[in-house]
């Protein structure tokens, strides 16, 4: 509890984000010096091709997610050979959906795996824990063939046998200190960020010069109408795709997420989903507005700009959805000319974008 200079309560007793910051902080530094054996170990076994360990906590808020909780990595004067690593585990959380962890965790008896997000390169092992009944995570290996040959399964296999009290007593802390009433995310304690891989794409449209049409006596009955109108047409056309919506008063964020069949961690998986539901829908959208506008609003002839984003968009605390690419989104329709389509860097990217203005490369 927290007071001010007459002793009195300022914030009420409810759990506050960096409650076990510092808790999740001292952990993370007790499980590198508890799990460097381990790295040692097949370090000593493999030494051209293991790429370090990472211990994964799965997260009780996150759905299918897990946090990056300690890693043990060899030195390397390559700075490139853990690239990799740095842009997609160092500071994310990861989608269980979407990577060879995720798929370790259902199995049964543990094997080498082909990494799913960076297959070219990566083999990883990683046994599951589980405490009380549950999967909890686990501790990767990851192995790059592009320097060596693996440490072979049976060896691997009695060598984690070994250290698995060490594993075990790192995944159980974490647990542990993820308790609801206290930590309700490991990852979020930890402040890391959503996976690199996308679960939905966000299709976002706002009004242009909204604000002056509404402070006007003259026009804030006709804008009241327009947006009513075009907030039904946006919800009716979107309604079969059942996303998650968010009104922004002059717009609306529509939530689409990748159903199951879409790889996430498939670009080309991503991009033709993309391609046969998202773009035809924009330009439904775009479609019906523009005909909205020459049947019933010449006289105001509002200016929408729209956006698409990709992205993992994750829940947050108060039932709601959220993402760092609606801030992007934000900043794409700002500078998108008139009645045309913005994109951010990972939907241009995925999408094929070749400029601003709703051109694509199939």
């Amino acid at each position: 509890m927290l007071y001010n200079e007459n002793n009195m309560s300022v914030i009420p007793e409810i759990p506050r984000q960096r409650a076990g910051r510092e808790a999740a902080s001292q952990l993370r530094a007790a499980a590198i010096e508890e799990l460097q054996p381990l790295h040692d170990t097949l370090l000593n076994e493999s030494p051209q091709s293991f790429d370090g360990l990472v211990s994964f906590a799965i997260d009780k808020w996150h759905e299918s997610s897990a946090s990056a909780v300690a890693t043990v990595q060899p030195l390397s004067s390559d700075d490139e050979r853990f690239a990799f690593y740095r842009n997609n585990i160092e500071s994310n959380r990861i989608d269980l959906s979407a990577t060879a962890f995720g798929d370790a965790m259902r199995l049964r008896d543990p094997q080498y795996l082909q990494s799913r997000m960076n297959p070219e390169h990566h083999m990883t092992y990683a046994p599951r824990i589980i405490l009380d009944g549950r999967v909890v995570g686990g501790v990767q290996a990851a192995f790059n063939t592009t320097f060596g040959e693996l440490i072979p399964e049976k060896t691997l296999a009695s060598i984690w046998k070994d250290h698995t009290p060490a594993v075990e007593h790192v995944l159980h802390e974490f647990d542990a200190l993820a308790n609801p009433s206290k930590v309700r995310s490991i990852g979020d304690t930890l402040e890391l960020l959503a996976p690199t891989t996308p679960n939905a794409f966000v299709i976002s449209w706002d009004m242009a010069g909204s604000t002056e049409m509404a402070l006007s006596e003259k026009n804030y009955g006709a804008l009241r109408n327009y947006l009513l109108d075009a907030k039904g047409i946006f919800n009716h056309l979107s309604a079969p795709y059942k996303g998650d919506y968010h009104d922004n008063g002059d717009g609306q964020d529509m939530i689409i997420w990748l159903p199951e069949g879409v790889d996430r961690a498939d670009t080309d998986s991503v991009a033709t989903f993309g391609h046969e539901t998202v773009v035809p829908l924009l330009e439904d959208i775009q479609s019906a507005q523009r005909q909205l506008v020459a049947s019933d609003y010449t006289d105001i002839n509002p200016q929408i700009r729209f956006a698409v984003g990709l992205a993992h968009v994750e829940k947050n605390h108060f039932e709601g959805r959220t993402s760092r690419e609606l801030w992007e989104i934000d900043q794409v329709m700002n500078v998108a000319p008139r009645s045309a389509v913005g994109y951010t860097k990972a939907a241009r990217r995925v999408l094929g974008i070749i400029d601003q203005t709703n051109r694509i490369q199939k």
